[in-house]
């Protein structure tokens, strides 16, 4: 499981099969494009994702995303490849 900050809002990523976030303080996980996330989110360490997010989003009870967590959660996300114009 990677935490993230995908677009101002706290997000997890299990490698990249399946990603949820937050998409509104208080509101529930919901499933979001794993490859977008990916691609785009700031990875961040567990405590650094809640101490940036809890205050505004409230609890950030991982127990609460629907559906198993896929097997491959204890993995790391495969690296991002760097960005082409960035040296």
């Amino acid at each position: 499981m990677t935490f993230c900050d995908w677009d101002w809002r706290p997000a997890v990523l299990f490698n990249t099969s399946s990603a949820f976030a937050m998409l509104k303080p208080n509101g529930p996980w919901v499933s979001v494009d794993a490859l977008d996330v990916w691609a785009t989110a700031g990875v961040m360490s567990e405590e650094d994702w809640r101490s940036k997010f809890e205050e505004e989003f409230g609890p950030l009870d991982l127990s609460k995303i629907p559906g198993p967590i896929p097997s491959n959660s204890s993995r790391a996300c495969p690296s991002r490849p760097a960005h082409p114009h960035i040296r």
